[in-house]
Formats: structure tokens, sequence, C-alpha cells
């Protein structure tokens, strides 16, 4: 079971559910930009553009071991990060925030979430 932080956007229906899944992002870690641009988190995409630009002169000043070692924990923080970014970018674009579900899946979070709010459908 996965814990999912589960966020709503009354004013657009009960449509509008997002739930984001706890722990570790293998997409944040490896294609740090990428998800970036996918879920709008223009401070990280910025970050990681200066993060890139300053450890081309660090690899010649230190070795490019050592800079493709800061880089590596660079992007393990924007790994463990992500589920707080994207939870920051909900609260600042206006959702509310609901608490978390252990579920088995996104969609199960979501419809466990409903379920809670809306009772079961017969």
């Amino acid at each position: 079971m996965t814990l999912f932080a589960i966020y709503s956007k009354p004013d657009d229906g009960p449509e509008a559910i997002e739930a984001v899944r706890q722990g570790f992002s293998w997409a944040a870690f490896l294609l740090t930009p990428v998800w970036a641009l996918l879920y709008r988190a223009w401070v990280v995409l910025l970050a990681w553009i200066l993060a890139i630009l300053a450890f081309d002169p660090l690899a010649l000043a230190l070795g490019f071991e050592t800079a493709a070692g800061l880089y590596t924990v660079f992007a393990l923080w924007i790994g463990f990060a992500a589920p707080q970014i994207r939870e920051n970018g909900f609260t600042r674009r206006g959702w509310l925030a609901h608490g978390e579900v252990s579920a088995t899946s996104l969609e199960s979070a979501e419809t466990i979430w409903l379920r809670r709010l809306y009772g079961a459908r017969a």
C-alpha cells in the first residue's frame, strides 16, 4: 500500500481531484526537466538549468567525478522533495488539502476519498 495526499478544487466540481503519491519520485530524479514541465514546477526547472550551468565550470575546476557527484545529490534531493513540491503547487493554486489515503494505486486513492466524501454508490 502506498500513501497518497488528496487535493481538490471544489469550484471545479467533483472531478477536480488529484492524489499525490508520497515517497521518492524516480521521474523527478531521472528526468528532472521533463518532470518540472509536466507538473509546472517552474522554480525547480530554473534551479535545474542553473545547476547544469554551474556544474560545467565545476567539472573543470574540481573534476568531472566531483561535479557528477554534486549533480547526483541535487537530483536525489529533487526526487525526495517531489511530492512536497507538487503539494505546494496545489496549495498556491487554491486547491484544498484533504489528508492522506492509503491505497494500491492513484485511481484507488481517488475512489476511496470519493467514497468517504459522498458515500458508497448502490
